[in-house]
Formats: C-alpha cells, structure tokens, sequence
C-alpha cells in the first residue's frame, strides 16, 4: 500500500509539473506574441504651448523627448517644418541633435531641443503665435517595424505693458573716504530686460517695473559691485552704495594692427595659440561672401605679431590647431563644397610645418572636419568631423589609430593633461570620454554640441561644456552633471577656476561669472570669445563690437579696447592673454588682428581694502568676490572677530561677579 500511495503521489506530482510547464508555455507564447509586438516602437512629444514674453525673454526654448519603448535598437530622425520662423524667417533658429539622427537602445530617450529669437509682435498687438511640427521618422531599413510620429508645438509671443512701479536711489561712495563718486554707470538687470543710469554728483535715481534684479555698479578705478535685489512695487528702495577702489589697473600698447586677406570668406572663424605661447594661427571661413570662390587662407604669426607664414586652402578653415612649440600647424577645411560633382574632391585634414611644408594630408570625402588637436606631447592628433567619427591620429604620418562613432557632428575635442583621455563634444548633445586606446568611459547629456571648446581643471577633475542651446554645464572625472546653467544665446567659450571654484563663460548676451553650485556672481555684456592666465586671476573677453575688456575675477575692468560701433557685427573670435599678462591678442570676423604689449600693475599708493557694501532699507545680496590668492581680511570682516570675542569677555566679567556676589 505504501508503495502504491507513494506512486499515486509521483503520479500527481508528475502531472502537476506538467500542467505549470503548459501553463508556462502559454505565458511564454502570450509574452512573446507581446514582445514580438512591442520590439521596435518609440513614443515622441513635445511641450506645448511655449509662451515666452517679448520684453524679457531673448530667445524660445523648445524641449521635445523620444523614447524607444521596444526592446530592440533603433535609429531614426527627425525634421522640423518650417525650418525658418514662419513670421520672420530671418531670425536665428536651430534644433538638436544636429545631424538630425537619433540612435537608442532599448528604453533609452533622446531630447530634442532648440531656440528661437522671438518674432516682434506688431504695433497694437497683445501677442503673436505660430506653429511648428515636429516629424521623427525611422531610418532606412526600420521603415516597415514603425511608423513616423508627429508632434505639433503651438508659440506664443506676447507683449506685455512694463510699466514703471517702484524707484532706487542713493548715493555711490568711496569706501575709505566717504566721498561720493561721479560717473558710476548702474545697470538693473532681469533676464533680457535691462536698465542703465549713472550717477550725478554721486547720487543716483531709476524708476523700474517691481522685478527681481542683479543691480551692477561700475565707476572708473573702482571695483565692481554687484548684487540681488527686489523691489517691492510702490516702493522706494533708498540705497547708499560704497565702493572700494580697485587694487590694480592694465596698461597696454597696441603694438601692431594688421588686416588679414579673408579670401572668400569673411574672416577670421578659428584661432590657436602654441603650448609655449610664442605663436598665433589664424584660419578663415565662417560666412562665404564671394559666390565665385572657395578659397581661404591661414596664417602664421610669432608673438611681436610678425607674419611668418600665409597659405591658401581650397575650402574654409573649421579648424586649426598648433603643436606646443609651434613647429607644425594642423588644419581641417569645411563642406561648403559637397554635392559639386564637378569638383575634385580634396583632403580634408593637413599638417605643415611652420614653414609651409606639407608634413601629410588625409581623408578626401564628403565631410566637413571641424574639429583638429594637438596632444601635449604632440604625438597624437584628434579630428572629428560632421558625420560624428572622432579619429586618433599618429602626428608624424596620420595613420589611423582608431576611429569611433559618437552619433553627432564633432565639435570640440579636449586632450587631458597627461594625454591619456580625450574629452569629445558631439552633436548627439553629449561629452563623451574616451581612453587612449578608444574606450568610451561615459558620455554625458548637455543639450547641444559644445561650441569649440571643452574646459578642464588641471588634473581633470572637473570639465565644463556649453553651447548652442545656451546651457553650460560642470562635469566631474566621472562624467556626473553637477550643475547646468541657463543664458540667453549658446555659450562660446568657457573656462573653470580652481578646483571648480568658479566657472566663466560667454555668450551673445552676457558674460556670466557662476561660484562652485552655479550661481551668478556677476555680469558682464555679450562675450564671444575669452581666455584666463594660467594662475586664474585675470579674464580677458572680446564682444561683438570687436572690444577686448581684461577684468580679475572680482569683474573689475582693468583694461579695455574700445570701438566707435554702436551694434554687433565685428566679432571678436579670439581673444587671448598671456599667463604673465605682459600680452594680449585679439582676432575679429572681419580679418583685424591686434597685438598689444604692457602690464597689470598695483595701484600707488596702496590702499587699505574693504568691501563694498550697501546702506538703505533694503537688503541685498553681495555677491562674493572670487579670491585668486590670499589677501587680508577685509576691515568690515574684522567686526565679525570683535564682536564674539568682545560677548565672551562680558560674559567671564559677568559671570565673575556673580560668583563674587555669592560669596
């Protein structure tokens, strides 16, 4: 019988496993019939409405995510109608990625971004709207697994009456005299909105609409003031402003002025300095304003702004790049020539010596590079071009030594210090990191290619990136994103103090000065191109008027090169200073180069310090003056050491007297 029983209980063990293996077998079909559903899809969206106000906001911000929602790799793309802004199609635009590919893995998104300069609403209008869709297609070969998907944005411009709800007055004082200051220039800055008043008889008045502010203050031989406000509407702030004098003031010479050949372009597009800064290269391209040529030149000079070399290229220079000691230049040409059948097709990377002899030349295909760097040691090159491969080249013959994908047009490329990695900003919107050997260590999101430049502490610990969307955005070594900030236009250089203690850069708009988390310490016009010392404490920027302006990191001018012109049009795209500041260069988009000679010298006699401070019925923020080296404490600091120790005397002495009294 126990035999039988424990057989009766095998049998119905046995079926019971048969039955969960049916069972499991159906929930397999069932779950493969899904996958099998569900292996190629994506979804896409758009926000929508975009609203933006005329008065305050310089550009619309466009943010739109694709997601691959199968379980299998897709590549698609994107195109967006119309391409020009339906009002005004003269109006800077631009979407990314750029090119408009779009890769994903499984369950990985894609953003989507761009910018618009808002369309002017008409006289006696509230406000203006268009619409703009927004089309993801697959790519050749996933036509049939899914199906385009559309998304349509609705932007809204409006104008909105800013009226004038509240006053700032006072007075601007020196520091250490109490005498008031003539000529300080006030600027009251929110967003795009901006207003400007300077002092007469050292005081000083502006009626403004009830917003939040970054109140700057500048006068002549002083250093600069800047700080938060936020006047309440039907309020009058009264605000006595004390300023310490500057501790240092720039004197230069303009040494040299020459006007480069452009050819059929329109100036000078990119610049390079050797390691050992005793050489200057200047490549042409940007805008080609004769239809009937391509031609292009770069040039050669040493540091007293002597020509050493000019050489003509078939196409515009995208990029250019020296050795450290200037021995050999490198050169990438642009795609202004695809689809020209009639045209020999020419190699798109080169290397000469510095005195014109082609060293190798490489890659005749129908691609613009516009990315070429040096390694420090200079036996490496690494050139990116626009189809988004990334190359790392053996500097004395060019031969490959490996070449990967990044997904997006390249658009800088940083060696780090030691050679051994190389920082890539792709057209994908991310930084990639690569080893030497072309590992991809992490890529990183940015919102758009970086514009030229990757930034990089010594050591590498930490990089910045910005670019055309106008984000900047900090990096650790391991590719986390510890902050993005947000300005009006896409940022177009950048540089990072130590050990991330600030961070500079510039745009069309503004020159922003960030502290450790991001935050602005202070402001300073469109800045388009710019450069530190080696020891951080000097920051030279060049605008779109084709003025240099030096500053410390404080944002005090302690030098500028001044123009007659009244609108942008003459970008300074290069601006250069030398780590001992005895020089500094700038290169304009119209061909001028300049080369100045002098010094940055303290003031005499010396002066005690403080720090500017404010006096009314109102607080404000004081933004923190970036320290490159130790100074004394300033006087007003001393208070915060008086005053605890002086508590803690009165209170021995009290204490003291009570233990007296008991006895």
């Amino acid at each position: 019988m126990g035999h039988v029983a424990r057989s009766r209980v095998s049998v119905r063990r046995h079926t019971q496993r048969i039955g969960i293996q049916i069972f499991l077998v159906v929930i397999l079909a069932a779950s493969a019939a899904d996958t099998a559903y569900a292996a190629e899809s994506f979804d896409f969206s758009c926000e929508t409405p975009v609203t933006v106000i005329q008065q305050f906001d310089g550009e619309i911000k466009y943010d739109c995510i694709v997601e691959n929602t199968g379980d299998s790799f897709l590549q698609l793309y994107y195109e967006v109608q119309p391409e020009q802004n339906p009002i005004n199609p003269g109006l800077a635009i631009g979407f990314h990625p750029q090119p408009s590919n779009i890769f994903l893995e499984a369950g990985e998104k894609q953003p989507i971004v761009g910018f618009e300069v808002p369309p002017q609403v008409p006289a006696g209008q509230n406000e203006i709207s268009f619409e703009r869709t927004i089309t993801v297609r697959p790519a050749e070969g996933f036509e049939n697994p899914v199906e385009a998907r559309q998304a349509t944005i609705t932007t809204i411009v409006k104008d909105l009456p800013v009226n004038d709800e509240t006053r700032v007055s006072g007075k601007i004082l020196d520091a250490q005299t109490g005498q008031v200051i003539e000529d300080a220039d006030l600027i009251f800055r929110y967003k795009k909105f901006e207003r400007k008043t300077f002092s007469q008889g050292g005081a000083y008045g502006a009626d403004l609409p009830a917003l939040p502010y970054l109140m700057m203050v500048q006068a002549k031989g002083y250093e600069l003031f800047s700080g938060e406000i936020a006047p309440k509407s039907g309020e009058e702030l009264k605000m006595d402003i004390r300023l310490n004098r500057a501790k240092e003031e720039g004197s230069y010479t303009l040494v040299k002025e020459l006007h480069l050949d452009s050819g059929a372009w329109e100036g000078v597009w990119r610049a390079a300095v050797s390691g050992n800064g005793q050489y200057f290269a200047f490549g042409v391209g940007g805008q080609r304003v004769k239809t009937d040529s391509y031609e292009s030149y770069f040039y050669l000079f040493d540091a007293s702004g002597k020509q050493l070399l000019k050489m003509k290229a078939v196409d515009e220079i995208r990029g250019i790049d020296l050795s450290y000691d200037g021995s050999l230049i490198a050169v990438s040409l642009g795609y202004s020539q695809f689809g020209g059948s009639d045209i020999e097709q020419v190699e798109k990377v080169m290397v000469f010596r510095k005195d014109g002899e082609l060293v190798w030349k490489k890659y005749a295909k129908n691609s613009a590079f516009q990315e070429v760097r040096f390694s420090h040691d200079g036996k490496f090159i690494a050139a990116g071009d626009t189809e988004g491969y990334v190359y790392l080249l053996d500097a004395t013959d060019g031969s490959e030594i490996w070449k990967r994908f990044t997904r997006g047009q390249v658009r800088a490329i940083r060696f780090y210090d030691d050679d051994s990695h190389l920082l890539v900003g792709s057209g994908d919107d991310h930084v990639y990191l690569f080893d030497r050997e072309g590992n991809n260590e992490w890529k990183t999101y940015v919102h758009s290619w970086s514009y030229g430049f990757i930034a990089a502490t010594p050591g590498n610990a930490f990089s910045a990136a910005g670019g055309h969307v106008g984000y900047l955005h900090l990096l650790d070594k391991n590719g986390k994103d510890m902050w993005a900030y947000e300005a009006e236009g896409g940022f177009r250089w950048a540089e990072i103090g130590p050990e991330a203690s600030f961070v500079v850069g510039g745009t069309r708009s503004e020159l922003a000065f960030l502290d450790a988390q991001g935050d602005v310490l202070w402001k300073g016009y469109d800045s388009v191109s710019g450069w530190m010392t080696k020891d951080k404490r000097y920051i030279i920027s060049g605008n779109q008027k084709g003025e240099l302006e030096l500053r410390d990191t404080g944002g005090t001018i302690l030098w500028e090169h001044r123009t007659p012109l009244l609108e942008p049009g003459m970008d300074m795209r290069f601006s250069y200073i030398s780590d001992d500041a005895t020089a500094i260069v700038g290169a304009a988009k119209t061909g001028d180069v300049y080369f100045f000679a002098g010094e940055i010298s303290s003031v005499s006699p010396p002066l005690e310090t403080g720090t500017s401070t404010i006096e009314g019925n109102t607080e404000i923020a004081d933004a923190p003056q970036a320290q490159s080296d130790a100074e004394n404490l300033p006087q007003n600091n001393l208070w915060w050491m008086v005053i605890p120790v002086g508590a803690a005397i009165l209170a021995g002495i009290i204490i003291l007297l009570y233990i007296r009294k008991k006895k």
